[in-house]
């Protein structure tokens, strides 16, 4: 993206305008270890005790020690910011402890962070927020009578909800050309399987047409991959973007986040419900 950007800009001021660059990445990190990973529910708390509501207000109050900035934001309790276990507490409130009917199904606190991160083991939070609106309100449309504002089985729901290709499309534009034709396929599978498809859907030729549209628009920035005309360096750049993994095997791998909005299955995986996608 940066890149993309700075074309056309000359050298001396991209230095200018790059040195004093900060890095806003969400790393392994950042939610991977249990002291990490409330750094996302930090912020979801923080957004639900700020939201313009009386539902609002009654959840600070379940919590008396938040405090009001001089600009009006409420603070929330250290604990809600960093604490796993009162904030896993809180989650379980609104969403239960388990997805199903023990412990062997997996705990909800864990699940979205653990089927949102990309082949890097990187998560970001909009996906992370956007993946628990579309939980709610599948919620509110399936389980109206749920005795929880969050329904386990909506998380799923959330999680296939297509906010994290939505933000690579956004990131790396082209991505779309390269992952929609591998609908249907079934992971893992072997590079040579993938550059068959790409093959036989001229993708070379796409990304071609795709850099000389954006070549006659002057102000539009680079948008296809750095060798369009190679598809193992393709691999390559969706690897490093951590859209593909490479199993000991040898065989490609996509997360579970990008593997449902692409519609890919898997080998012995469970056929999905076209009314749940």
């Amino acid at each position: 993206m940066l890149d993309g950007a700075l074309k056309g800009v000359p050298r001396v001021d991209r230095a200018f305008l790059t040195a004093r660059a900060a890095d806003l990445s969400w790393s392994r990190t950042h939610y991977q270890h249990r002291f990490d990973r409330t750094n996302l529910f930090g912020l979801l708390f923080h957004v639900l005790g700020n939201h313009a509501s009386a539902e609002a207000a009654a959840f600070r109050a379940a919590w008396p020690i938040w405090q009001q900035a001089a600009d009006g934001r409420f603070l929330a309790p250290g604990e809600l910011d960093h604490d796993q276990q009162a904030q896993e507490e809180l989650f379980t409130t609104l969403v239960g402890r388990y997805m199903g009917g023990n412990a062997r199904k997996g705990f909800t606190y864990n699940y979205l962070a653990c089927y949102l991160q990309d082949a890097l083991g990187t998560i970001t939070p909009r996906p992370f927020l956007t993946a628990l609106a579309a939980a709610l309100g599948n919620t509110s449309r399936s389980h109206s009578e749920h005795g929880r504002p969050l329904h386990y089985n909506d998380l799923r729901h959330g999680v296939g909800c297509g906010a994290r290709a939505e933000e690579l499309h956004q990131a790396l534009p082209w991505a779309r050309l390269a992952l929609e034709p591998l609908a249907g396929q079934l992971l893992p599978m072997w590079e040579e399987d993938v550059f068959d498809v790409w093959q036989n859907i001229g993708l070379a030729d796409r990304f071609q047409e795709l850099t000389q549209r954006a070549a006659a628009d002057a102000c539009r920035s680079r948008t296809g991959p750095r060798h369009p005309s190679s598809y193992p360096l393709l691999l390559e750049e969706l690897a490093a973007a951590g859209v593909l993994s490479r199993r000991t095997t040898g065989e490609l791998d996509m997360p579970d986040a990008y593997r449902t909005a692409f519609g890919l299955g898997r080998h012995g995986g469970v056929r999905r419900d076209p009314a749940a996608a």
